[in-house]
């Protein structure tokens, strides 16, 4: 479990629209862990939170996950 996976899982998901509503319908810090180990990814909230940094980094990039990602983890 690392950052690492947390951020590749983000960059999926700005990737794939169904993944992305998908993430920014959860209510939950673990629903969101949960979603990811679905699609293959392991992290902690933990990793999330250490993930923080680089997503606030590249706003544009992640899109508007970053508005939910921080809302549930920040």
């Amino acid at each position: 479990m690392s950052k690492e996976n947390a951020l590749d899982f983000l960059k999926q998901a700005a990737d794939n629209s169904t993944l992305s509503e998908q993430v920014k319908e959860a209510d939950e810090k673990t629903a969101i862990v949960d979603l990811a180990k679905q699609h293959g990814f392991e992290f902690s909230e933990d990793d999330m939170k250490n993930a923080l940094p680089a997503i606030k980094q590249q706003p544009g990039f992640f899109g508007e996950l970053t508005k939910a990602v921080l809302e549930l983890f920040a």
